[in-house]
């Protein structure tokens, strides 16, 4: 799980301890730092005063977690590294393993230059079976899908159609809009759909096929 902001843990925590979780799961929560370049010596000090600061915030994701999920302490391993993300997905968490990785949208994404840029990171970089990404909607990605789930298929926002459909092409994955009305719109896609929401097949659904 991806603790890089506050928020999005929590959003992330939410889902993961209320649909993924099992007694058996170990959840890693993972954040990040980086050093710009100053002296030397500056360097070193700024380095272990980020790493400091990373673990704590990170004891106070996994306290919180404990006190609101009742998931034992041994389950949650806090983890920061120092680097880009992209560069730390590929070193450590690139090995055949059941991996799940589990990205809750942050605050104020629109006033990045970059939105959705984690989740763009994590797919190009790690070796993950499956990715969850979480704003309003959810986002599950595998080898061979991208599924939308939302209320309504309208409720996702213009942008975030504009680039899932760039990604979906990028990975040449078929992408899938699914809504809790039933409606199912399948891109690039041309055999049988399936929800993995609810686990049945959904060929006899209305399916439209966009352009």
């Amino acid at each position: 799980m991806l603790v890089e902001n506050t928020q999005g843990a929590l959003r992330a925590g939410q889902f993961v301890f209320s649909n993924l979780y099992t007694p058996q799961t170990r959840v890693i929560l993972l954040q990040t730092y980086r050093v710009q370049g100053f002296g030397m010596g500056l360097v070193r000090n700024l380095s272990q005063i980020l790493k400091e600061i990373a673990l704590d915030e990170l004891t106070m994701i996994k306290n919180r977690f404990i006190e609101e999920f009742g998931i034992p302490s041994e389950n949650l391993h806090k983890v920061a590294f120092e680097g880009d993300l992209g560069s730390i997905l590929k070193e450590r968490y690139c090995k055949p393993q059941n991996l799940t990785i589990v990205i809750g949208e942050e605050q104020n994404l629109m006033d990045h230059e970059t939105p959705y840029k984690q989740l763009s990171t994590v797919l190009e970089s790690s070796c993950a079976d499956h990715i969850f990404y979480l704003n309003e909607n959810m986002t599950y990605i595998d080898p061979s899908k991208i599924l939308i789930v939302s209320e309504k298929t309208e409720d996702v926002s213009v942008l975030y159609r504009k680039y899932i459909t760039e990604l979906s092409k990028k990975h040449k994955r078929m992408l899938e809009y699914n809504s809790a009305n039933g409606q199912v719109k399948v891109i690039n896609y041309k055999d049988t759909v399936f929800d993995y929401k609810s686990g049945i097949s959904l060929v006899n659904k209305k399916v439209i096929s966009a352009e």
